[in-house]
């Protein structure tokens, strides 16, 4: 499965932005039915194969939210459903977008802060101490 799109590098915002199955055995690729006329993309298969959980615009045009879908043996998706949350009521207030959604088996072994200080100090750039720095106009 892959996203496609007319061009540009962030297909969520681009509205023709659709998933197409790549055919191994016959190397032909389709656009899946489930594709609306808002942008679809960022899908995670389950580890069975049977589910596919993406990212879509289609029930607004304005929000992305995910969908899942079900896909029998012979490549065949189901009608997709807004991914339920707790409160049924969730997504008639909720202003967030979701992106680049992943299915996982168990609980993820670290919490938000310990992910949220590792990306901090990747992303922080450090200075050479001072003893590293030359007055390259005297060399």
């Amino acid at each position: 499965m892959f996203t496609g799109s007319e061009s540009g590098s962030f297909p969520l915002f681009r509205p023709e932005s659709d998933l197409f199955l790549l055919r191994l055995d016959t190397r032909e690729w389709e656009r899946l039915p489930i594709n609306s006329e808002h942008a679809e993309t960022w899908h995670c298969w389950s580890s069975n194969g049977r589910w596919l959980l993406y990212v879509s615009r289609g029930l607004d045009g304005v929000f992305a939210r995910l969908l899942i879908a079900h896909v029998d043996p012979a490549g065949r998706f189901s009608k997709p459903l807004l991914l339920p949350q707790e409160d049924p009521a969730y997504y008639d207030t909720c202003l967030d977008n979701f992106n680049a959604p992943e299915l996982a088996r168990g609980p993820v072994p670290v919490s938000e802060e310990e992910l949220a200080r590792a990306y901090l100090a990747a992303a922080t750039p450090t200075a050479p101490p001072p003893s590293e720095y030359r007055n390259h106009g005297s060399d």
